[in-house]
């Protein structure tokens, strides 16, 4: 019995076919999601700017549960085998690779921001540690976590093997362009701002490809968020907190910072990740031989 022979137009179609339902699952959790949100803030209103801060971000973010869910389901009604991309089956690993990504992404983060500093782009002050800083954690988890369930787990989980897996490096990374869409029209579009977002896709998919485990991409998204936003106050994807252990001030442009999206519209920052994903595309045979998780 010959096997089918896949072409470029089944490539081409699936590729869409995916895209298409990924952000129709997302948009339409996004969409419960803010009927919710608004019920909570008529519910619990909170006049201190502060706490209206952290329950604005807390809950936004923990109610990403909602399409989480949903693409779960979605994976499991369609296709169940594709949920083994998590690999829940070894858990040390998952926990192993998860804390790699955490000290990845902070470490880049926090280098980058440091650099911030350093320059002059930005005058850091301390505004002292908040307690609400610790709850705010598991709901940036649940945010980052949701959006790599879907560009990092679907994704490959449904164009793998029909596509190669830089498709699917590609793919990823330019939807999660697309989940910055509401950014996008809130502080307006620019160039390095999309292309940053895409090369970040890029390489936390080459995390999951050098450790061969999902997690790693929902380690390291959580950290650079978390780092970025909550400890040294800058804005991430253009939205700043009111909790966090820092405050950036006097911001101005330069090849370090960009006063709208921060470090995520930099200059270095796109140096940066060029120069990580070279290393781990060039690194041995890791990324080439590398399978997700079973």
């Amino acid at each position: 019995m010959s096997e089918k022979r896949i072409t470029k137009d089944d490539v081409v179609g699936n590729t869409l076919w995916i895209a298409f339902t990924e952000l129709a699952i997302i948009h339409f959790g996004m969409t419960i999601m803010q009927i919710i949100f608004a019920v909570i803030e008529m519910l619990f209103p909170q006049e201190d700017p502060v706490l209206a801060d952290f329950q604005q971000n807390f809950w936004w973010f923990a109610l990403f549960l909602i399409p989480s869910a949903m693409i779960l389901g979605y994976m499991k009604f369609t296709r169940p085998e594709s949920l083994k991309v998590f690999g829940l089956r070894q858990k040390s690993k998952c926990l192993k690779t998860f804390g790699i990504g955490l000290l990845i992404g902070f470490l880049m983060n926090a280098f980058i921001s440091l650099l911030v500093g350093l320059t002059g782009s930005v005058q850091y002050s301390f505004r002292g540690f908040s307690p609400l800083l610790l709850p705010v954690i598991p709901a940036v988890i649940i945010q980052c976590n949701c959006e790599e369930m879907f560009l990092r787990g679907y994704v490959p989980a449904f164009m793998e093997p029909e596509s190669k897996w830089y498709d699917a490096a590609f793919v990823g990374g330019i939807l999660f362009i697309f989940h910055h869409t509401s950014n996008l029209m809130t502080y307006g579009y620019q160039n390095g701002f999309c292309l940053n977002v895409f090369l970040i896709g890029v390489l936390e998919y080459l995390l999951i490809r050098r450790t061969g485990n999902y997690w790693a991409a929902a380690g390291f998204h959580s950290a650079w968020n978390y780092t970025q936003q909550y400890l040294f106050g800058l804005p991430n994807s253009g939205t700043s907190s009111m909790i966090a252990l820092f405050a950036g001030e006097n911001a101005k442009n330069t090849f370090f910072y960009n006063t709208v999206y921060g470090n995520e519209g930099s200059m270095i920052t796109t140096v940066l990740l060029v120069l990580f994903i070279a290393l781990l595309f060039y690194q041995g045979k890791g990324i080439r031989n590398a399978e997700p998780t079973e």
